[in-house]
């Protein structure tokens, strides 16, 4: 009789172990569910960067998403103050729409280009007279300074 019991307690342990691990993997299913919004929706800039029109991933649960690897929320930043991508604020965040992004995208890589290019331009050699001006005007600076410090240790003195 003995043995019977164990053997339910140890059925009983199963199912009860079984019926958490359902719950657990019902849980993980739904924070793993897709989200894809409809042409008019409003996404908040920050997950905008996981449409998956920028190549990432949406999730229900906003802390599962996944950005895509070839924008940036700078990117996007840059594009609206641009003018390039058109943003709605609301309650002061911003938000873009997928026909936004779409309309975005759409654009020729030269009218979407986000990086500046800085060209590098060496400084002008100083000729003799600029440098005997700028040693002059030193001189000057440091022959002021030491005035200042001995009227300071003449009124420290006092």
């Amino acid at each position: 009789m003995s043995d019977i019991n164990e053997t339910a307690r140890a059925v009983a342990a199963i199912v009860a172990r079984s019926q958490q691990v359902r719950r657990d993997i019902e849980k993980t299913r739904i924070a793993l569910r897709l989200w894809i919004p409809s042409e008019a929706e409003l996404v908040p800039i920050r997950r905008a960067i996981c449409h998956p029109l920028l190549g990432g991933i949406l999730r229900k649960d906003a802390q599962r998403d996944v950005s895509g690897p070839n924008f940036t929320l700078n990117s996007l930043r840059l594009a609206i103050s641009k003018g390039h991508l058109v943003c709605i604020w609301k309650a002061e965040k911003q938000y873009v729409t997928p026909a936004a992004l779409r309309d975005w995208l759409g654009l020729s890589e030269g009218e979407r280009r986000t990086s500046r290019v800085i060209q590098y331009q060496p400084s002008a050699a100083k000729t003799n007279y600029e440098k005997q001006k700028g040693g002059a005007s030193l001189a000057n600076a440091s022959a002021k300074l030491l005035s200042m410090k001995a009227a300071l240790a003449k009124k420290k003195g006092k």
